[in-house]
């Protein structure tokens, strides 16, 4: 995955709205950020795929960065 798109997902993650993301189960957290970085970067299909991956591998991490601990 490129170094661009993940500084732009980790930068986004650290912006998000703390009362939207955390009572999202796993999968509709997995797919909203998805969008988020579809929608600003205009993903291809194996870089959605990679992301998607490495979004899946990485869930705790990102609730603990959103929730503040």
């Amino acid at each position: 995955m490129q170094p661009s798109i993940l500084r732009l997902f980790w930068s986004t993650v650290q912006h998000l709205n703390p009362q939207q993301v955390l009572p999202m189960d796993d999968e509709r957290l997995k797919l909203w950020l998805l969008d988020r970085m579809q929608e600003a970067l205009g993903l291809d299909c194996s870089q959605s795929t990679a992301l998607h991956r490495y979004i899946q591998d990485r869930l705790p991490l990102i609730r603990q960065i959103v929730a503040g601990t």
